[in-house]
């Protein structure tokens, strides 16, 4: 099979000045709730979350997705997909998180690209036992759809990882920070799941055996929450750490992550005996030394917040459970999600519902961490928790643009081939869903660049200077010619 299919791309030469990482700096969560940091200071914004949920229960755990100008993309309950403007995606219903699941969803761009985010979600536990009950799934949005409005690729809707699992996702960079590690928990089991987001896609699942059994088939009102609480990696991915609600004595646990081979070990429980029961929210400070947990009281009346020092002792687990303190002990509310901010805070769900509290030093011990529990108020709802992203902000994609024009040049055996111009300046971007290399010729026929990949592949035009080329791909039996245009 040989096609040779012309279309002429403008490659952008124009500066682009480098951008913080913004794409944490819009939040949407609970009921219409919203929070925009787009200031530099925290701001009530609202949203469209929330329908989801009926009456009796609450729109629990959240994603959303900025570009990195700090330009809202979309965002998700883990059961809808909405776009920037509040409207419900193009099909962007039917999603199988759980609309009372812990952490539903997380958004994870998909490395290499601006178009392309995987949206993991996870079923609420009370589905479990159910015909319904969906476990672990992840779905494609592409943000050049509808306009750049962005549509759900129902060809990659609601994709099988983990049959049963708890209410846990977590996303974290990986160390070599070209890909990304999306961890997940096994219910009635010890595993921890980590797939590797790559270029091509996921590209490994490493399972880890480790810690205490989450979760219980008996759904009676002393136990049916073991499969719910937070697990959130440090921002340096070197930590990861799970709250395990009604599971007395356990409330929390604390790991090393190696970042490298996506590999949890060496256990710390985090449990002294105040702390008996019904772990729900957890975060670490920007360092990575501290730990802060939520607690509810559940099984006893120890509701409240508390700290751990993750270097006491040396980082022993006596020594660490030995370093709490109380932040928090309510008498008429309770605290749940905890997630950090993109301002180095640490925002803490309280049950007022109309308003989150802050730690404003979290890399402090004790009071010196600044807890404050009514911070901001809000225009909308809160509902247990925050919405869920990427440890320590580290995303990669850049502002879509979606200007040009995308065109399939070839199809073969169910592969696709596309080049399309990208928006990091004087590059362009070159798709496949298997193994391809290409050869970039001036008219003279004279090699310019040669380069391989497989996936999604963002390429800089090097030293080529303006004219016209033609990129040669080769991929399985195929041959694509492609002509573009450099200025």
């Amino acid at each position: 099979m040989k096609k040779t299919i012309f279309l002429s791309l403008i490659v952008l030469t124009t500066t682009l000045s480098a951008t913080a990482q913004k794409q944490g700096n819009k939040w949407l969560f609970g009921n219409q709730a919203g929070i925009d940091f787009s200031s530099g200071v925290p701001v009530a914004i609202s949203g469209a979350t929330g329908p989801d949920a009926p009456s009796f229960e609450s729109q629990e755990g959240t994603a959303s997705i900025s570009d990195s100008a700090g330009n809202l993309l979309f965002y998700t309950s883990g059961v809808t997909v909405w776009n920037r403007l509040g409207n419900v995606m193009a099909n962007g219903s039917g999603l199988m998180g759980g609309k009372s699941s812990t952490q539903a969803a997380i958004i994870v761009p998909l490395p290499g690209s601006s178009r392309y985010f995987y949206v993991f979600t996870t079923d609420e536990f009370q589905n479990y036992g159910t015909a319904s009950f969906a476990g672990c799934r992840y779905t494609v949005v592409d943000m050049c759809a509808d306009s750049g409005r962005g549509d759900v690729d129902i060809t990659r809707k609601n994709i099988p990882l983990l049959d049963t699992a708890t209410e846990k996702l977590a996303a974290v960079q990986d160390a070599a920070g070209t890909g990304y590690w999306v961890m997940a928990h096994k219910l009635f089991s010890d595993a921890f799941y980590a797939w590797h987001l790559t270029a091509g896609g996921i590209t490994d699942t490493v399972v880890s055996h480790i810690g205490a059994i989450h979760g219980s088939d008996t759904l009676s009102a002393s136990n049916a929450g073991r499969g719910q609480g937070q697990m959130k990696f440090s921002a340096a991915g070197d930590k990861i750490a799970v709250a395990i609600g009604n599971q007395a004595p356990n409330t929390a646990e604390v790991f090393d992550f190696n970042s490298t081979t996506g590999v949890v070990s060496n256990l710390i429980h985090l449990i002294p005996s105040s702390l008996a029961g019904n772990g729900y929210g957890l975060e670490f400070s920007p360092d990575g030394t501290k730990l802060f947990t939520s607690n509810d009281g559940g099984l006893t009346s120890a509701q409240g917040i508390y700290e751990f020092d993750l270097s006491a002792g040396g980082g022993t687990e006596s020594a660490i459970q030995a370093s709490v303190v109380n932040l928090y002990n309510p008498s008429n509310s309770i605290a749940f999600g905890m997630q950090a901010g993109p301002d180095g805070k640490i925002y803490v769900v309280i049950e007022s519902y109309t308003t989150v509290g802050t730690i404003s030093t979290p890399n402090a011990m004790g009071s010196s961490a600044g807890f404050v529990v009514s911070a901001l108020s809000l225009t909308g709802v809160n509902n247990y928790t925050l919405p869920a992203f990427i440890a320590g902000y580290q995303y990669h994609n850049m502002v879509a643009d979606c200007g040009a024009t995308y065109t399939t040049i070839a199809k073969e055996n169910q592969q696709v081939v596309n080049v399309y111009p990208n928006p990091v300046v004087d590059r362009f971007t070159i798709e496949c869903t298997g193994d391809w290399s290409a050869d970039m010729t001036d008219l003279s026929g004279r090699s310019v660049m040669k380069f391989s990949g497989n996936g999604i592949t963002d390429i800089s035009k090097g030293t080529a200077v303006a004219g016209l080329y033609i990129i040669t791909i080769r991929y399985g039996k195929g041959i694509v010619n492609k002509k573009i245009i450099i200025q």
